[in-house]
């Protein structure tokens, strides 16, 4: 298990602060790290900091709550807390994490009733909302994602007006999710040839949605088209299968060669994933880890966060 490490990650997310109305001769603070006991080390150390990361920083106080504070502290130095904390927890078994999501939740939530100018509340709405499930963050996992949801829909501070949207959030979170059978599909491969996604048989299959060509699609291309990952196709360890999902076959063909040939390329005629939510692709690309048996382990992942994973 990894040690802690509370590293600020890079931050793309803006936040909208706290509002019109800060409170009055309210304290800036520095992020209140968690004070470990003495007599506690190794594993032990790491569960109680986990336990209790929170703790200080959501506890009853006059600190400033404006355009740039959250809870006195800088909205950023929160925020990069925050997304340390999640990278953390997912170190960890998802039974292990989910439910410190949840703690996490009802803490956030008891402040903000508590009293009402935190604004903790909307805070932690958008500042998890955007790490674990924007399509565009580095540290996204609809897994650990799915708790906060959870608990989001029967809160009383559910924001007015927002329940469809995060009713929908908890319907893409709860599918496809993490050791459950990837669904199989039909699909055209480049040579014209009928293929069925469970056809490959390897170690691991890592299923890529792209448009070959596509800007985005070309980290996709540059970590899983080297020559390490074809040694590793050729070994039967691993296979790509890059699926195009859209209407224009003919721009697809156009720009296979942008393709790496080892893979497996073909398009989905029937439009199953695109308009059925087969897999729920929310942007191109969208990359899934398969075992052997075709089970996720990854569900719509970072490409760094897959190679890690098959350490290649």
């Amino acid at each position: 298990m990894k040690k802690l490490s509370f590293i600020l990650l890079s931050l793309s997310l803006i936040l909208t602060g706290c509002g019109s109305s800060p409170k009055q001769d309210a304290s800036t603070r520095p992020f209140p790290e968690v004070k470990v006991p003495s007599i506690l080390s190794g594993d032990e150390a790491d569960e109680y900091a986990l336990d209790h990361f929170w703790d200080a920083f959501l506890a009853p106080g006059e600190y400033l709550c404006d355009s740039t504070h959250i809870e006195g502290v800088e909205d950023k130095i929160a925020a990069a807390h925050l997304a340390s904390y999640l990278s953390i927890l997912e170190n960890y078994p998802l039974e292990q994490s989910a439910p410190r999501i949840e703690a996490f939740f009802g803490a956030v939530e008891a402040r903000q009733k508590a009293d009402t100018l935190s604004n903790v509340f909307p805070w932690a709405l958008e500042a998890v909302g955007f790490y674990l499930f924007d399509p565009v963050s580095d540290i996204r996992d609809e897994d650990l994602y799915l708790p906060f949801v959870s608990r989001l829909l029967s809160s009383e501070l559910l924001p007015e007006g927002s329940f469809e949207k995060y009713e929908r959030q908890l319907e893409v979170c709860s599918t496809n999710r993490k050791g459950t059978p990837a669904p199989d599909f039909q699909f055209i491969d480049a040579r014209g040839n009928t293929r069925r996604l469970y056809d490959s048989k390897a170690q691991y299959t890592i299923l890529a949605f792209i448009n070959p060509g596509c800007n985005a699609c070309g980290e996709v291309v540059a970590t899983f088209g080297t020559k390490a990952a074809e040694t590793l196709v050729a070994a039967g360890m691993l296979h790509v299968v890059a699926i195009y999902i859209d209407e224009d076959v003919e721009a697809w063909r156009e720009k296979l060669s942008s393709v790496p040939p080892f893979w497996i390329s073909g398009h989905e005629p029937s439009g199953i994933i695109r308009d059925d939510n087969l897999y729920y692709v929310r942007a191109i690309p969208s990359v899934y880890l398969l075992d052997s048996d075709k089970k996720i382990i990854m569900k719509d992942a970072p490409v760094s966060k897959v190679a890690q994973y098959i350490r290649y």
